[in-house]
């Protein structure tokens, strides 16, 4: 299975970001990203991870000790997550 994220977004002040895939409630580590000292963050990864059939739970968790700032009318910030398989 394919997966892949991206996540743009502006922070209140240099900080960092950090991101991680969870793939049924474990952490897939290669799919770890960070960004810091800066104001404008922007965590991308994709790669191929192995499952079995059935079905499976895929989420991005971040952390920051910073303040994230997202607004409706800032279209230079994005989250996204994509699954192929």
């Amino acid at each position: 299975m394919n997966i892949g994220y991206v996540i743009t977004i502006g922070s209140k002040g240099d900080s960092h970001l950090v991101t991680r895939l969870i793939v049924d409630d474990k952490e897939v580590e290669y799919f770890r990203a960070i960004t810091g000292n800066t104001v404008y963050h922007t965590n991308t990864i994709s790669g191929y991870v192995a499952l079995s059939e059935g079905t499976h739970n895929v989420r991005v968790e971040y952390r920051t000790p910073g303040t994230l700032s997202s607004n409706s009318n800032d279209d230079w910030t994005t989250a996204e997550l994509q699954v192929v398989y």
